[in-house]
């Protein structure tokens, strides 16, 4: 029980922050740089694959390359909006 009530915590934080940040982008209009979402994902891939290699925990870093794979995703999808 003394785990999940930390993760919950930082899960309900989480939630809060995604929460202001659509209420701030609703709120002024501006266009999105996806071409920064896949630079971001590309170096958050590298990361991610990198510091398992030279720590020996080969799933230490497994959020880093799951969000690095979704950014960069996000930045393919939207290729043609690249600034």
């Amino acid at each position: 029980m003394s785990y999940t009530i930390p993760w919950l915590t930082i899960a309900i934080f989480g939630l809060m922050l995604l929460l202001l940040a659509v209420y701030i982008t609703k709120k002024e209009k501006s266009d999105m740089n996806y071409r920064i979402f896949f630079i971001m994902g590309v170096i958050w891939l590298a990361i991610g694959f990198i510091i398992p290699l030279f720590s020996g925990r080969p799933f230490e870093m497994s959020g880093l390359i799951s969000i690095g794979l979704i950014f960069t995703l996000i930045g393919l999808a939207n290729k043609s909006k690249w600034k």
